[in-house]
């Protein structure tokens, strides 16, 4: 398959893509975020399963992961709203409970479940990116399969992430602001007819889709502004008609009915968005204003009067003080442009943006494509020019945004990844086999990383300890990401916190050994003179870079002794302990060895810290 030859081939590649990710989706154990499952599936499954979960700060827990009540949640919590929960995890968690009913579900199917729900909504997201490209007037075959490969659309649109889910509200609001497709009718060669050019519809649809987005994500904000300025025009000059962009500035109507059109279409978009926005509140009020965090039925103007939840303000109150954001690490102002970016679409960006400094931005608008019908037109219409226009700006302006927080993460840019495809493919795909192939490759590559290596042993552990079902073992996770307690399925109990208990924060042997004594002092009960006769067995989970001399000392001060035998998961990379060999790219679960009369030594062992570091 030639890039650059038949549309048909582009099809192919896009639905090899599609199988890729589905492949993936099911086979890989990567884990590339905690706030994959700690601020969605987590959530979902202590509600609906009424499981030992963690509950994150952003949704009012307290540091050992416990909710907090509803009078202690400190002044910018909870600042993220359940709108994103109830979309992302509610669905799949509800249908695994169905089925529980009747059969005995499989650990690993928790894990798969939300992942494939994500991916069934990605899939349908892949028609609104080839729809975007088709209104745009750009080749939608060399878009999709582009699209397709991306490293970000192979991972991140399988994961339950709020950034992914971000990314399907904005190409929902660019389809509605731009006018979707219906049918095979068009009103040209190019120009799709929207809705029946009912701006009320698109207006609404525009307004329901960038409201959920900030609900989601408050940075959707800066990502959608440029395409609710595309709704104005396109509704004010009816561009839908597919007439070029002079020719509608020229045909304008006059300056009462511009008026008219302008302030209407505003009334219509803001009705929308403040309606949707006290919906969200009133559900995100209501929500943690109950059970865990308070009484259910609370008297409404009592709920309203103590606490109303508005989690976009929130979140951006929390992030405003750069000493919360500090917490998360502070990155220079460059970094979303210089590295995150091109880690994120590789070539296209440097692609695009030679390709505006060659041709200049009125160029790159107004070029013409061969399209799927091979029709080439002289120029584009003036809806196409300005939806890529909008396109531009909305990256442009989300990264600028972006850049100015102290906090920069990748994925944040995830929205950025749909504009620059739509606006590079093109020419990516008219560049040969070389540029394709080290293109093709580089995502591969970083595609089969997240789903297969990184931190791909934590998730692989708990499924094998969840099989068990073993409530008498306990298990210490050491040098990888925070384990998420939703697999496990454990009943909620008032005495300790599960039976996996995570020292991922201990960032050294002696850490580890303040935080592994203040949790088994815990897990023993050492406050209940009743209970340190309890047999239990321990196990530690650590990447196998994490595991020094030092380490080994430190369990030995602990009274314990590490068993020679060891079950390994493979591979396994952890950033927290980078392998300084190839044999350290695993995880190992090994056998903690307790003396005789060794629970009674440790509860009488001075505390060693006084803060709670079990989370």
């Amino acid at each position: 398959m030639r890039p650059g030859g038949e549309h048909r081939d582009a099809r192919m590649i896009w639905r090899a893509g599609c199988a890729l990710r589905v492949a993936l989706t099911l086979l890989g154990s990567g884990y590339i975020h905690p706030d994959e499952h700690f601020q969605s599936v987590e959530i979902a499954s202590r509600d609906i399963h009424n499981i030992t979960a963690f509950t994150p700060w952003e949704f009012g827990g307290g540091p050992d992961g416990q909710p907090l009540a509803r009078v202690d949640f400190p002044p910018f919590v909870p600042c993220r709203s359940m709108a994103f929960v109830y979309l992302a995890a509610y669905p799949p968690m509800l249908l695994c409970r169905a089925l529980s009913l009747s059969f005995q579900l499989h650990p690993w199917v928790l894990v798969a479940a939300p992942r494939l729900w994500t991916l069934v909504i990605s899939l349908g997201h892949d028609t609104l990116v080839g729809r975007l490209a088709g209104l745009a007037e750009l080749p939608v075959g060399p878009v999709l399969a582009v699209w397709a490969v991306l490293w970000p659309t192979l991972i991140f649109q399988s994961r339950t992430f709020s950034n992914t889910y971000e990314l399907f509200w904005l190409t929902a609001a660019a389809c509605c602001a731009a006018g979707v497709r219906v049918g095979k009718r068009q009103t040209s060669g190019f120009g799709a007819a929207s809705l029946g050019a009912n701006w009320v519809v698109r207006a609404v649809g525009f307004g329901l889709c960038t409201t959920f987005g900030v609900f989601t994500r408050v940075t959707m904000l800066p990502y959608a502004f440029p395409f609710g300025l595309l709704l104005l025009a396109d509704t004010t000059l009816g561009l839908h008609r597919g007439i070029r962009l002079d020719v509608a500035l020229m045909e304008r109507p006059p300056v009462r009915s511009l008026l008219v059109s302008i302030v209407g279409t505003m009334v219509v978009v803001t009705f929308t968005i403040g309606l949707t926005a006290i919906w969200l509140i009133v559900e995100d009020t209501w929500y943690f204003s109950a059970a865990p965090y308070g009484e259910r039925g609370q008297h409404i103007a009592t709920m309203w009067r103590e606490m109303v939840v508005v989690a976009p303000w929130n979140l951006l109150w929390f992030n405003a003080d750069q000493e919360n954001v500090a917490q998360f690490g502070l990155h220079p102002w460059w970094m979303h442009t210089v590295v995150n970016l091109p880690f994120l679409l590789g070539p296209l960006v440097p692609l695009l943006g030679a390709q505006i400094g060659w041709s200049g931005v009125g160029g790159m608008l107004t070029r013409s494509w061969e399209c799927d019908d091979r029709r080439i037109r002289a120029h584009p219409s003036g809806r196409a020019v300005l939806l890529r226009l909008a396109l531009l700006c909305s990256v442009v302006l989300g990264v600028a945004a972006l850049s100015l927080a102290a906090h920069q993460e990748a994925r944040f840019l995830l929205p950025t990844t749909v504009g620059v495809a739509v606006l590079a493919s093109p020419y990516l795909w008219t560049r040969g086999k070389p540029i394709w192939r080290v293109f093709v490759g580089l995502h591969l590559v970083v595609a089969l990383f997240f789903s297969h290596v990184h931190q791909a042993g934590v998730l692989p552990a708990l499924v094998t300890k969840a099989v068990e079902q073993d409530t008498n073992h306990h298990l210490l996770v050491y040098g990888s990401y925070m384990p998420p307690r939703f697999i496990l399925g454990e009943a909620v109990s008032e005495s300790v916190s599960g039976t996996v208990h995570d020292l991922s924060t201990a960032t050294d042997a002696a850490e580890f050994r303040v935080q592994a004594q203040t949790v088994l002092q815990l897990v023993y009960r050492c406050n209940d003179t009743r209970s340190t006769n309890l047999e239990l067995v321990l196990s530690l989970a650590a990447s196998e870079s994490a595991i020094t001399p030092e380490l080994y000392d430190a369990i030995a001060d602990l009274g314990l002794t590490v068993a020679p035998k060891a079950r390994c998961y493979w591979p396994h990379f952890s950033g927290e302990f980078p392998p300084r060999k190839l044999s350290d790219l695993k995880l190992c679960v090994r056998h903690l060895v307790q003396p005789t009369g060794w629970s009674r030594r440790l509860c009488r062992a001075r505390p060693l810290s006084s803060t709670l570091t079990e989370s």
